[in-house]
């Protein structure tokens, strides 16, 4: 690890912390697991689902009442984003994800690369997931909510990450660069209504319209809520079974009205049931599931979950 890469994590840190102290840390993002691109062509990988600091992110504080096992967690809607980061930053599900959205059978997940940024918050260019794979690079993000804003975030992300893979000296020259084909992908799971699949352009922001605009962008939605897009959950056992944890703890909420009860019932059926079973126990073993699974409920900004 460089020393540059170490200052910009010590930087976002900081950053981080100075959020927390303003009293806005519900507005904060997660860390990105990922790489950097270093001198315009090495990449280094990461160990993404163990390393994951979306724990981190939670910013627990302690609670100082007689229960004394009880943390307050400050939540936003974006901190769903996390399961789904943490889950598919498994180069194995993540490789059983794109094979189901494209339709393509790869076996080996060494030939994927993860290269999502690593500074790409602090920057203000959340991504979930940015890899490559044969000559494309994919950006795959999660939503919570519907944004027609993606394509020009994409637009800024995907800038990012050519500008690391080529020497800016040569652009100067007579020779042609050649960069990996950009593929935009969203998952998207609010209640709101959505067909099972749409696109967004960013020709769509243009003001006025334009019939053939000159820069084009077009991002691909997917409606990944429980029960829709059937075949797309058939050929992804991982995304089918994310969709089914985040419907039980919707309806066990609107239920129970409690969270806290909402979020150990879905556990315990998730894993009778073998529906995200490993995750969910692993996860449960280090004392982080209620806290974890506490972000995928929507409409929540503040809870107190004892655990």
């Amino acid at each position: 690890m460089t020393k540059v890469v170490k200052t910009e994590r010590r930087i976002e840190r900081e950053g981080n912390a100075a959020v927390e102290r303003s009293g806005l840390a519900g507005n904060s993002s997660a860390g990105v697991n990922g790489s950097t691109v270093e001198n315009g062509s090495s990449v280094e990988n990461i160990n993404p689902v163990e390393n994951s600091s979306s724990v981190e992110s939670i910013s627990p504080v302690e609670n100082n009442s007689p229960v004394g096992n009880t943390v307050s967690l400050t939540a936003n809607r974006k901190y769903k984003d996390t399961v789904f980061r943490m889950l598919f930053s498994d180069k194995y599900r993540l490789l059983e994800l794109y094979n189901a959205v494209s339709g393509r059978h790869y076996v080996n997940p060494d030939e994927l690369q993860i290269v999502t940024l690593e500074n790409a918050v602090y920057m203000g260019m959340k991504n979930d997931m940015a890899f490559l794979l044969d000559t494309g690079i994919y950006l795959y993000e999660h939503q919570s909510t519907i944004n027609p804003n993606m394509p020009l975030r994409d637009l800024f992300y995907i800038s990012s990450e050519y500008n690391g893979f080529v020497d800016m000296k040569s652009l100067y020259t007579s020779t042609a660069q050649k960069l990996p084909a950009p593929n935009f992908v969203v998952f998207y799971n609010d209640e709101e209504a959505m067909e099972d699949r749409c696109e967004y352009r960013l020709s769509g922001a243009f003001e006025p319209k334009v019939d053939n605009p000159a820069l084009e962008l077009r991002v691909t939605v997917l409606n990944v809520n429980y029960g829709r897009n059937p075949v797309l959950m058939e050929q992804c056992r991982t995304l089918a079974d994310y969709a089914q944890y985040v419907a039980l703890v919707r309806k066990y909420k609107a239920e129970l009205g409690s969270l806290e009860a909402a979020v150990r019932q879905a556990v315990d059926e998730c894993i009778r049931n073998d529906v995200l079973a490993d995750f969910l126990r692993k996860n449960r073993a280090r004392g982080q599931s209620e806290r974890i699974i506490f972000f995928l409920t929507r409409n929540l900004c503040y809870a107190q979950i004892s655990i």
